[in-house]
């Protein structure tokens, strides 16, 4: 990853970046990071979002990467980037595509989810993170602050 040989390495680093922050995954580090060779290019994917709570609100105390600036994600994302540099408006179109997304594809996500993998108490608390301006405020926070670069 740090050769620089990824394709569109700046890019699509930003975009997983901009998701673990939205989804508060403060545990990015380089192991958390799949890289495949398809066609003939290497590709990034993120795996690992075990330190993900329900809702970025549920976030141990303190460890939300918006907040805990020496988070993995946070340091790791500049060394990771810097062969490639970030990609800014890439981090905020996926920022912009979850303040979009319906409440509605939510709910038929969770729907999907077998009762006992996840309670009714906890599908609710995610629908009302969702639809009750939680999830506004974070991304509105989360794009302002790429784009100042509080977040780069």
């Amino acid at each position: 990853m740090l050769s620089g040989q990824i394709h569109d390495g700046g890019k699509h680093l930003s975009k997983i970046y901009a998701f673990d922050l939205f989804c508060a995954n403060w545990d990015r580090h380089p192991g958390n990071y799949l890289i495949l060779n398809e066609t003939g290019a290497l590709v990034v994917f993120a795996i690992d979002f075990s330190h993900v709570a329900l809702t970025p609100s549920l976030t141990v105390q303190g460890f939300d990467p918006l907040i805990l600036l020496n988070s993995a994600t946070r340091v790791w994302f500049k060394s990771v980037v810097q062969p490639y540099g970030h990609d800014t408006a890439a981090a905020i179109e996926v920022i912009n595509r979850l303040e979009r997304l319906p409440v509605m594809e939510i709910e038929t996500i969770l729907t999907a989810i077998p009762q006992d993998w996840l309670t009714s108490v906890d599908r609710d608390r995610i629908l009302v993170w969702w639809r009750d301006g939680e999830r506004a405020s974070r991304t509105q926070l989360i794009s302002k602050g790429l784009q100042d670069g509080t977040y780069i």
